[in-house]
């Protein structure tokens, strides 16, 4: 059984979860709850539940301040939160699992269900949440096999789309992960150039590009890829000013 902390400052959200959990998902039990960061550092600490459901946005602050008093990588966390475009781009970036409200069942289900049969650890036991956060500015965090691996943009070749999964290229090796290449998308620093729908390369790793009405080129690790033909002159021109 997988216990659970709901952090939430609205007390109907707060039941909401509570009742989903019930009656849609076994194998969980709600040992508590809190609506702001003090209270959710005394529940967390007494209770020490192995997931935290947490509202972002609470009435004292922000729930990542929760981490300034706990140890984060004890629990698997799951950000629950109104569109917040900033918010969410941070989580992105360090591969939380998150839940937009209005929550949908079905999502929420899923999402506790990938929790419970793959938790989340850190490679690195003295990352703070906050410091990575601040990461998120040079890198990305993706899960692989069951651990959190930061990856910073400098060092990714290229992204490559696999319906909805993604290859992520390095020099010597490559992540394969559950997203989508439009999952990173928007993520990506400006040197990277989505040179194909399916392909987003870093254009300071481009080796060579071919001529004429080709539609592929080469990184620096030999590796080719697919540019398509209507893209070709932009990509040319995005790779001149960054390699």
């Amino acid at each position: 059984m997988k216990t659970i902390v709901v952090v939430d400052d609205e007390v109907n959200a707060r039941q909401f979860v509570r009742n989903i959990i019930a009656r849609e998902i076994d194998g969980f039990e709600v040992i508590g709850e809190a609506s702001s960061i003090k209270e959710a550092v005394e529940v967390i600490s007494e209770k020490q539940p192995d997931i935290l459901l947490l509202d972002i946005h609470l009435e004292d602050g922000l729930s990542f301040e929760i981490f300034d008093y706990i140890r984060f990588q004890q629990y698997t966390n799951v950000f629950i939160t109104s569109y917040d475009h900033y918010a969410i781009k941070a989580i992105k970036m360090a591969a939380f699992d998150y839940i937009l409200k209005p929550i949908d069942i079905e999502e929420f289900v899923e999402t506790l269900e990938k929790v419970k049969h793959a938790p989340m650890i850190f490679t690195n036991e003295k990352d703070s949440l906050k410091e990575i956060m601040e990461q998120s500015s040079n890198s990305i965090y993706i899960q692989h096999q069951g651990k959190h691996i930061r990856l910073r943009f400098v060092d990714i070749y290229a992204l490559v789309s696999d319906g909805s999964y993604s290859t992520i290229i390095l020099e010597n090796t490559s992540y394969y992960t559950s997203y989508p290449v439009s999952h990173y998308e928007q993520l990506l620093p400006e040197y990277f150039f989505k040179a194909h729908r399916s392909v987003i390369a870093n254009c300071s790793k481009v080796k060579s590009i071919e001529t004429g009405r080709g539609g592929s080129f080469t990184l620096q690790n030999n590796i080719t890829l697919s540019v398509a033909t209507r893209r070709k002159s932009e990509f040319v021109s995005h790779v001149n000013t960054y390699s």
